[in-house]
């Protein structure tokens, strides 16, 4: 195939590239790994199951609102990266068997 893993932007996307993979006869895991961002409960009972990441909403949340309010403080400071705890669901689509 040609590809080793898929990292999607989401779980209904990784969710769907496993679908397409199936289809074209390609196991996922075994022969490309497929994971996805934000946990959705589906992950967990997908197909294999699927691996994801899992972000800290709250801390997430508390960073955008501590950047907007800044903002329209009247705040002119440079873009800064803003860390928030996560966690790796890790499940057989990343699994090589």
């Amino acid at each position: 195939m040609g590809i080793d893993a898929l990292i999607c932007g989401n779980d209904l996307l990784a969710i769907g590239a496993m679908r397409t993979l199936r289809r074209q006869g390609i196991r996922i895991g075994a022969e490309v790994a497929v994971a996805g961002w934000d946990d959705i409960p589906e992950a967990a009972y997908a197909e294999p199951g699927l691996t994801t990441v899992s972000a800290d909403l709250a801390a997430l949340v508390d960073a955008a609102l501590d950047r907007l309010e800044a903002r329209i403080a009247g705040a002119d400071e440079p873009a800064v990266v803003r860390l928030v705890p996560h966690r790796l669901h890790q499940r057989a689509s990343t699994q090589r068997a």
